[in-house]
């Protein structure tokens, strides 16, 4: 299943790719010009690190954390829809406990998305809080 299939740490030679990545993901009601805008002005914050899943030379997947202490805050975890539920997302999660061992993670999750919940859960993460829209997962090592 994961064959020709690295974890890396994003570099600029990665932007573009990385970009044409992103498109997939944007939002549908979000304008062109705001679309454009995001994706020309791409560039990580100092406490971010974004770990890229590629499959031979195409990034498949990415993840994307803002670091603050200890405490890891996962801002973005996306898999190319042709590649969800084939493990890569739980491979991503571990790529970021393998190089940050001594962090705790967390995350919110719309209530609404059922998906999401089941894989957090399903790979170790505790609901912490919730309000009225969101929950908040954390997952301790």
């Amino acid at each position: 299943m994961f064959e020709n299939i690295e974890v890396k740490k994003y570099e600029e030679k990665y932007k573009k790719e990385y970009i044409n990545f992103k498109k997939e993901f944007l939002i549908k009601i979000w304008s062109e010009e705001y679309k454009a805008y995001l994706l020309k002005n791409f560039k990580l914050i100092k406490n971010n690190y974004l770990l890229l899943l590629v499959k031979e030379t195409k990034i498949v997947g990415a993840i994307l954390i803002n670091f603050k202490k200890n405490i890891g805050y996962i801002e973005e975890l996306e898999i190319s829809s042709k590649y969800q539920k084939n493990g890569y997302g739980k491979a991503l999660v571990e790529g970021i406990l393998k190089k940050f061992p001594n962090n705790q993670l967390e995350l919110l999750v719309k209530k609404t998305n059922l998906n999401a919940i089941k894989f957090y859960e399903k790979i170790g993460f505790k609901k912490n809080q919730e309000n009225e829209t969101t929950y908040q997962f954390i997952y301790k090592n």
